[in-house]
């Protein structure tokens, strides 16, 4: 992006020293980091820094007054344990699932408050906001830890920049699929990557791992492998359930490489 005139900014209300953010954010080319320190004291009001509410609202106002084009990242943080939010209790918490609803509601209404506000705004119509998880959740679940539907997360597209509107793509995918199905739809050249394929244009398919196990899911087909138990605990009309082992060694031998190199 910035290679096509871009300007790119990531903002995080929390400590851009965690998970190594700082170093992620430089390696991927960023120009702007946002962090906890960038934001006044009175705003530190969770265990994990600066509450959705106000790092959103800083988001606008960048966004406001930036020059097109521009990339702009926001990486929340209110919904992720331990679900401390800065509004009144809107029902009965008893538990630690209805401490992940009450926070989910949070951020839901700030992020609804975020996206009216730059609808009213002239800038909306050259705009796309893109909506993703970075993980999934077992709250509100009594599934086994390695099941799919722990691992699910939505992906929304929203904004005036929109050729059509109201699609829904069934088609199984990953988070690493965002990147070259974005620059694919703005026509931007980009080195391709074995990690990232076209949602539009690809088969289905898509790999989690967890603690000590990994699954491969295609659009018809789920294989979840324990690696302590050295055996499969799921299998759904699997097409090859060897598939996740070679996504996994394959993924592992270039971590180790990188590692070497390092």
């Amino acid at each position: 992006l910035r290679a096509v005139g871009y300007s790119t900014e990531m903002i995080y209300g929390g400590d851009l020293n965690f998970g190594n953010f700082n170093l992620l954010f430089s390696e991927a080319g960023i120009e702007k980091t946002v962090g906890k320190n960038d934001f006044p004291s009175e705003q530190l009001l969770s265990k994990w820094g600066v509450p959705d509410q106000y790092t959103l609202t800083y988001l606008h106002g960048e966004i406001i007054k930036a020059k097109q084009p521009f990339f702009k990242g926001l990486f929340t943080l209110s919904s992720h344990a331990p679900f401390d939010t800065p509004m009144k209790q809107v029902f009965e918490v008893n538990n630690d699932d209805d401490k992940f609803y009450k926070s989910v509601y949070y951020t839901d209404k700030e992020l609804g408050r975020f996206i009216n506000t730059l609808k009213s705004s002239p800038i909306w119509e050259n705009t796309l906001v893109i909506l993703i998880a970075d993980h999934g959740v077992g709250y509100g679940s009594k599934k086994p830890r390695h099941h799919p539907s722990k691992f699910k997360i939505p992906m929304l597209w929203l904004g005036g920049a929109l050729a059509e509107r109201g699609l829904t793509i069934e088609q199984t995918c990953s988070q690493t699929d965002l990147s070259t199905t974005l620059l694919n739809q703005l026509k931007i050249k980009h080195t391709p990557s074995v990690y990232s394929k076209d949602i539009l244009k690809s088969k289905g398919y898509a790999f989690y791992s967890y603690n000590n196990g990994f699954s491969f899911i295609t659009d018809s087909s789920t294989t979840c492998y324990d690696l302590n138990a050295k055996q499969f605990t799921l299998i759904k009309k699997p097409v090859d359930s060897l598939l996740g082992t070679y996504y996994m060694q394959y993924w592992a031998d270039e971590f180790d490489q990188l590692e070497k190199m390092e």
